[in-house]
């Protein structure tokens, strides 16, 4: 089992994030259909089924991941347009899996409101701000490892009625060179 994934994730480094994306999902599916219900989903170490549930369990098969780094090659996007409430608490809009480790350029268009970046749920990028009634396009480069999720969230200003997001969109090229690890200080 553990080989049909490590093909799926080590394939041609031309191969798109969406099919290595579905091999991955049909490998999953393959596995509950002949687990079933002697799954253990609640474990991390237990069944073969929890450990290709845990994206971060396949770093630990020894595989190495994508390497990426940022760039203005388009890879990912969620493009429709979503309302903003106008009250002030930060909301989920959109999400997006990244199946690389590295730094990614993520960009999206804000209407009226405050838009920002999360990662797993917690706030990387800068705080943003759009006062005016025509859409304003923030770009920001952020590091990531493979199974983060990619997050905007938004909120309205408090004086209208909504905002509006688009666009959220995630830009990268693989690194040919994988890199096994980064100089953090000198």
């Amino acid at each position: 089992m553990w080989a049909i994934i490590k093909k799926a994730v080590n394939s041609d480094p031309s191969t798109p994030l969406d099919t290595l994306i579905n091999n991955v999902n049909s490998t999953v599916n393959t596995v509950k259909t002949n687990v079933g219900s002697n799954a253990d989903p609640a474990s991390s170490t237990g069944s073969v089924h929890a450990k290709i549930k845990n994206i971060k369990g396949i770093l630990d098969s020894g595989v190495m991941p994508r390497q990426s780094i940022a760039s203005n090659n388009l890879m990912l996007s969620s493009d429709n347009e979503k309302n903003v409430s106008y009250e002030t608490p930060w909301v989920l809009k959109k999400n997006i899996w990244i199946m690389v480790s590295g730094t990614i350029r993520v960009s999206f268009d804000l209407f009226y409101g405050y838009g920002r970046i999360y990662v797993n749920g917690v706030p990387i990028g800068i705080e943003r701000k759009n006062l005016e009634e025509s859409y304003k396009t923030f770009t920001e480069d952020i590091r990531c490892s493979i199974g983060d999720t990619i997050e905007l969230w938004a909120h309205g200003t408090g004086d209208r009625w909504y905002g509006k997001v688009k666009n959220f969109r995630i830009y990268f090229d693989i690194i040919n060179t994988p890199k096994y690890g980064w100089v953090l200080q000198g």
